[in-house]
């Protein structure tokens, strides 16, 4: 080892005071990295978090906004009409869906309901705020099925699904169930009350 100076008869080595401050930059260049890691994380998580964002604020919502239903009191083929809106910015695309009508016991589960009967929507788009109507009948009620809706023992049930994709081709369902009678009880018989399960949206 290499002696450079000589004090009060010792020598001093560069080796010690090198080591140390070598070691003093490798540790702030560990930190430095450190934090340059952290920051990168943190920004691409508020990216993330931005885009997310964005995709919910601009995303189309399409789903039944509005249904009526006429000749509830008088005798004649029941009519729904189902009011499919997109609440959403941007357009909903390769809308489709199905809607079934029928007078079942009061509750009734989904699976009680029964399957699909009537498709009403091939693939569409469906612009932003834009509505489009669809209709659905049902034959005359009987003289039992009546006295049992009035009753709170059966209920005219509509139900159904819409499938849509968004810009960011997402693909998105929202399921309906509606019913007249029941617990709700029998209204004007111009609009029906919400069932307590079979309503989702994602």
């Amino acid at each position: 080892m290499k002696k450079i100076k000589k004090f009060l008869g010792k020598s001093v080595s560069q080796t010690e005071p090198l080591t140390i401050s070598v070691w003093v930059n490798i540790c702030l260049l560990i930190v430095s990295l450190i934090g340059n890691v952290l920051m990168f994380a943190i920004a691409l998580r508020q990216a993330d978090i931005a885009e997310d964002t964005a995709h919910h604020q601009l995303r189309a919502y399409a789903g039944i906004d509005q249904v009526k239903i006429n000749n509830f009191h008088t005798r004649g083929i029941r009519v729904v009409s189902l009011g499919l809106k997109n609440s959403g910015q941007t357009p909903a695309y390769d809308v489709r869906g199905w809607a079934k009508m029928a007078v079942r016991k009061y509750p009734s589960s989904i699976a009680e309901l029964g399957d699909p009967e009537n498709i009403l929507l091939s693939k569409f788009t469906l612009e932003s705020g834009e509505t489009v109507w669809m209709s659905l009948s049902h034959d005359d009620y009987t003289d039992g099925e009546r006295a049992e809706i009035l009753a709170g023992t059966k209920a005219l049930y509509v139900y159904g699904e819409v499938a849509y994709k968004d810009i960011y081709n997402q693909q998105h369902r929202s399921t309906f169930n509606l019913l007249q009678g029941g617990t709700p009880g029998i209204n004007n018989g111009e609009a029906l009350a919400e069932a307590g399960f079979g309503n989702t949206a994602n």
